[in-house]
This record gives C-alpha cells, structure tokens and sequence, in this order.
C-alpha cells in the first residue's frame, strides 16, 4: 500500500508541475484540469495517510 501511497503523490506532484507550466504559457484550461488532477490527488493520498495504518511502516 506504500508504494501506491508514494504513486499518488508524485502523480499529483507532476499534475501540479504540468499545471504551473501550462499557466505560464497562457493555457488555462488545460492547466485548470491539471490544477483540478493535483487537488483529487493529494486529497486521495490524505485520505490514504490518514486511513491506512501500513503505511506507518
């Protein structure tokens, strides 16, 4: 479950990178999806942390 755990995260972290990348450029739709992804994201991965005791591990 750790690995999956680690998995979200760094989608989510790479989602929020896309996001500010495509902002800078001017693409504000897209970056809003990817802004969108990122939230969903580190949400599951709180949800994840906050549920799951084998990731204390």
């Amino acid at each position: 479950m750790k690995w999956v755990f680690f998995f979200v995260v760094m989608a989510a972290c790479l989602l929020l990178g896309t996001a500010m990348v495509l902002i800078d450029h001017g693409v504000i739709r897209d970056s809003a999806i990817c802004g969108v992804g990122a939230l969903v994201g580190f949400l599951i991965a709180y949800q994840m942390q906050s549920r799951y005791t084998i990731l204390d591990d």
